[in-house]
């Protein structure tokens, strides 16, 4: 019996299916709710990375708008903060998820595969297009209002862009490797 439900958790099915059913035919489906769970982690960990960007660009703003250094430290530490606890707890949630499944079957169709490779590219080429775009025009800006002592405010834009970068980056990939 010990043996039977060792076999269960590994190929992440339970004694019904196993002794009754097929084990082929469970692991062509999501037995485990792997997708859900990994469309959650993505999401957590894209847009807790890209959140660290905005507060640094809402800090920007803060200082420009004239607050004190004091007041944008607080606000830039405290979305850190925020992002930090979702990066970690979400890795936490993440390693127990693959301790509790260590095997997961390929359950994805062809027709799956070929069209998130089509959004894959989306998520880079969007992600670099942002970045550049972010440079161009923290450049032109920097050119145009660097001696002024507001163009801090300016740059909250910028920052806002290559958060949108980062979350593309870090979603694609999360999504790719899934």
């Amino acid at each position: 019996m010990d043996t039977l439900l060792r076999i269960c958790d590994l190929y992440s099915v339970n004694l019904d299916v196993l002794l009754r059913g097929s084990v082929e035919e469970s692991c062509t489906s999501d037995t485990a709710k792997y997708d859900a769970f990994m469309n959650r982690f993505a999401r957590r960990i894209s847009l807790a990375s890209a959140g660290i960007l905005a507060g640094l660009g809402l800090a920007a703003f803060a200082e420009g708008a004239g607050l004190q250094d004091l007041q944008t430290g607080m606000i830039f530490l405290s979305l850190l903060t925020v992002c930090m606890v979702v990066l970690v707890a979400s890795g936490i949630q993440y390693e127990g998820f693959c301790r509790k499944h260590p095997v997961i079957a390929d359950f994805y169709t062809k027709e799956q595969r070929d069209a998130f490779r089509q959004k894959f590219v989306w998520y880079i080429a969007g992600g670099v297009g942002a970045v550049l775009i972010g440079l161009m025009l923290m450049t032109l800006i920097e050119s145009r209002f660097g001696d002024e002592p507001h163009w801090g405010a300016w740059s909250i834009g910028i920052f806002f862009i290559l958060a949108g970068a980062v979350w593309s980056f870090v979603y694609g990939g999360i999504q790719h490797d899934k």
